[in-house]
């Protein structure tokens, strides 16, 4: 979503007289309407046939919803279509997400390890164009993904390389496209991966690529591609600040989503690295040699934004000092979308009350998605919005056990008074059936959920939210409960990038030491020992690498562990405040790294 300031900014950017035809441009036609609600009721029969097991008749409904939404996105300009076919293409990633979950292979590892070696490949070559969208019909988001293939054809046969289009279409030289070459070495390791079968060594196939290949960590460098620059403090223009909002507004149109023009993609910034069929969009440190800014001074014929009025000398003129200072990114992560990364600053500059009063429109548009027939009633709190298939009337009393539950939690971990939990508050959506539970799981984040789950948070910097399953007859110790372990498990992924074991197992313990009556503390500290007597690598379970319905015995009972000195988790938790990374801060405070940690933990 984007407010009005946001893009009146763009105004101040791009030039009044832009943004104005492409608003007179933005008309959306009965048909496309049409089409759209066409698309949404092909995905919610898909999401029927998947409950039912009919995989086969599933893959064909989201086949055909993919056929109908290309001719969606091509039934006019890439900007009018964009509002309509977003969310659908959303819809449709997590509906094929599911599907490949259930249709995935899993088993041990034969050659190079998916996870390890194969995945880092797959993110660094693929990422721009079928990891984080669906081009050309094909989504390698996850594992499962890329077992659908594209339009139902495979791009992976296992354990035959020479029938497998993914290394065809690299050894023709077809793909990657927009520049750069797969290197031999990692070519011989995608050929030796397919011929050992293909297989799979995590947990789960429908884990996101992103997260079996966390940001910041070592990725292969594109040949012919420039590398990250990043800041050193005395830049004048930034990326996400300055240049983002532009290329959303004036380049995305045309160089982005599934055909960008001339194979030239500014959906991300390692894409906006590579360039297109011209070759490479910057030279760092020399503006006038930069094809990018020749192109936006070519004579009109020849200009970019092709066909649209030239931008402003002074938006121009931000482009060349950007590059000039060595065209750095300044964003957590040049994998993110670039409509992201500028949506990030602009809510990073926004004040408490100003990112909640954005928070209710977000949270209208994820209900929506997940419960598009149904009027949710919300209320709002200093600290939360609730938002709920019930009356506002039954909302409030939560609100209240979440609000109570905060001050406690702040008071036992030494937070400073005053300030909100989380900046621009959390949103819990309250539902009173699973079944709602599942579809909002399914249609908002692509993903199914299990058997015994009844609540889950997420937190990816733009929203913070909750969805808990919790009947109108629920006890109130028990909502009080759960309302604590997500509000503490979100806040600790807000403060600060923390491992998924810490936030879990923070979440789980303090909530029952602060809510004793809303939990079964016997009945964790049990599977804890359980766990914890079995388990022989720390590793594995501090990467995740363990039977999931280990994960949470596992967190809670290792973070217990460090919670028998309190005041050393309360210091860890300033640390991070201030801004210390989690590794840097536990040992500090604990004096040993995680794993010794793990070591010193009782069986």
């Amino acid at each position: 979503m984007r407010s009005w300031r946001y893009f009146l900014a763009v105004l101040a950017l791009a030039g009044a007289w832009s943004l104005m035809t492409d608003t007179a441009r933005a008309a959306v036609t009965p048909e496309q309407k049409a089409a759209a609600k066409e698309i949404q009721d092909l995905l919610r029969e898909a999401n029927r046939q998947i409950r039912v097991k009919d995989l086969d008749a599933a893959t064909k409904t989201l086949s055909t919803a993919r056929d109908e939404l290309k001719k969606l996105a091509a039934s006019g300009d890439e900007r009018e279509t964009r509002g309509l076919a977003a969310p659908l293409e959303k819809r449709l990633a997590g509906m094929e997400k599911l599907l490949g979950e259930k249709l995935g292979r899993s088993g041990m590892p034969a050659g190079p390890s998916f996870s390890k070696e194969v995945a880092p490949i797959l993110l660094a070559r693929c990422g721009a164009c079928h990891v984080r969208r669906t081009r050309g019909g094909l989504s390698m988001s996850s594992y499962a993904a890329i077992g659908q293939g594209a339009d139902g054809s495979p791009v992976v046969v296992a354990g035959d390389s020479e029938s497998s289009r993914l290394v065809e279409s690299i050894r023709s030289g077809d793909m990657p496209r927009g520049g750069g070459r797969v290197p031999s070495e990692e070519l011989a390791t995608l050929e030796a991966w397919i011929k050992g079968g293909a297989r799979f060594d995590g947990d789960n196939p429908n884990t996101p690529l992103d997260r079996l290949v966390p940001a910041g960590s070592a990725m292969p460098a594109m040949t012919d591609a420039l590398m990250v620059a990043r800041p050193k403090g005395n830049e004048t223009v930034l990326f996400s600040r300055d240049i983002a909002p532009v290329l959303v507004a004036q380049c995305i149109g045309c160089h982005g989503g599934n055909q960008a023009s001339a194979n030239l993609n500014l959906d991300d910034f390692n894409s906006l690295l590579r360039g297109g069929n011209t070759g490479a969009l910057l030279v760092p440190g020399k503006a006038d040699e930069s094809l990018l800014i020749q192109k936006l001074r070519a004579p009109e014929r020849e200009r970019m934004p092709l066909r649209r009025p030239a931008l402003p000398e002074e938006t121009i003129a931000r482009f060349v000092t950007w590059i000039n200072e060595g065209a750095t990114f300044d964003g957590l992560d040049p994998r993110r979308p670039t409509d992201e990364i500028a949506e990030i600053y602009r809510t990073s500059q926004m004040s408490h009350e100003e990112l909640s009063a954005e928070r209710v429109d977000y949270a209208r548009k994820k209900w929506h998605l997940a419960i598009p027939d149904e009027k949710p009633a919300q209320h709002e709190t200093p600290q939360f919005l609730f938002v709920g298939d019930r009356p506002a009337a039954e909302l409030a009393p939560l609100a209240d056990l979440a609000e109570a539950s905060a001050t406690r939690f702040a008071k036992y971990v030494n937070l400073p008074t005053g300030e909100p939990l989380i900046r621009g508050r959390l949103t819990f959506f309250v539902l009173a059936r699973r079944f709602d539970y599942g579809e909002f799981a399914q249609m908002v984040e692509g993903r199914e959920a299990e058997a015994t789950e009844d609540a889950h948070w997420r937190y990816d910097i733009l929203d913070a939210y909750s969805c808990l399953v919790l009947p109108r007859e629920a006890d109130p110790a028990r909502a009080s409960g759960l309302l604590t372990r997500e509000l503490i498990g979100a806040y600790l992924e807000h403060l600060a990038e923390v491992p998924a074991w810490f936030a879990r197992g923070s979440a789980l313990a303090l909530a029952a030491q602060l809510e004793p009556r809303g939990a079964d503390r016997a009945a964790l500290d049990e599977a804890a020992r359980a766990a914890r007597a079995k388990l022989t690598n720390p590793q594995a379970f501090l990467t995740g690498n363990v039977v999931p319905a280990e994960v949470d015995p596992l967190s809670y009972g290792f973070v217990k562990f460090l919670l028998t000195s309190p005041e050393r988790y309360r210091a860890l938790l300033a640390s991070l405040r201030g801004g210390q990374k989690f590794d840097e801060a536990l040992k500090q405070h604990y004096g040993r790294d995680a794993e010794a940690l793990v070591k010193l933990w009782p069986r």
